[in-house]
């Protein structure tokens, strides 16, 4: 079965087929938040659908930026403890100050043993830009696939990039988080179907 959700649809809740439910929510990190109307956290949506008590195959999300405060609420809430995969992705700017804690955040998904075992730059044109610190061509938009090592037979950990003293070090880093594929999964062929 396949849950969908999206508060900017104009649609109200409705069965788009037999194996599909939407319904007019967003996802949220912050549980007050009230910007598209219905918008739950991730844990308020596994318990509105009743399955705080099932393993749930797939989580994906695309929220254009919105994942920057989605991530660690989730991590915070355990919510990813019964998620096999998610797929996301992140948007990013060239913002110094957001280097470091978005490499943090990235990096507290592997304390909920989450790894990432796929990505892919989202190649539109207009989302590259050259670094004014390091002159290095960086995207904007990058599409993870992480799966749960809960589920897998073995589990290696990574470990976190050093911490940065300069504007290109911070930069640095971030990218290596966000591109590090944490090593292969036991059989990467049950995966194949979500790499897009």
């Amino acid at each position: 079965k396949v849950y969908a959700f999206d508060p900017t649809m104009n649609v109200g809740d409705h069965k788009r087929s037999e194996n599909v439910q939407f319904y007019a929510i967003g996802l949220t990190g912050d549980p007050n938040d009230k910007r598209w109307g219905r918008m739950k956290t991730l844990k308020g949506i596994i318990e509105m659908l009743g399955h705080t008590d099932k393993d749930i195959d797939l989580v994906k999300f695309d929220i254009e930026s919105s994942e920057w405060s989605v991530i660690p609420n989730v991590v915070k809430e355990g919510s990813f403890s019964r998620v096999k995969q998610i797929i996301f992705e992140t948007h990013n700017l060239q913002v110094v100050g957001d280097y470091q804690w978005k490499t943090d955040i990235i990096n507290q998904m592997r304390s909920t043993q989450m790894r990432q075992w796929n990505y892919r730059n989202n190649v539109v044109q207009s989302n590259y830009w050259n670094s004014g610190y390091t002159g290095t061509r960086r995207v904007c938009c990058v599409e993870h696939s992480m799966v749960n090592m809960k589920y897998q037979k073995s589990s290696a950990n990574t470990p976190s990039p050093k911490k940065a003293s300069s504007p290109a070090e911070l930069e640095d880093n971030y990218y290596k988080a966000m591109h590090n594929n944490d090593g292969k999964c036991n059989d990467d062929s049950q995966f194949v179907a979500h790499q897009g």
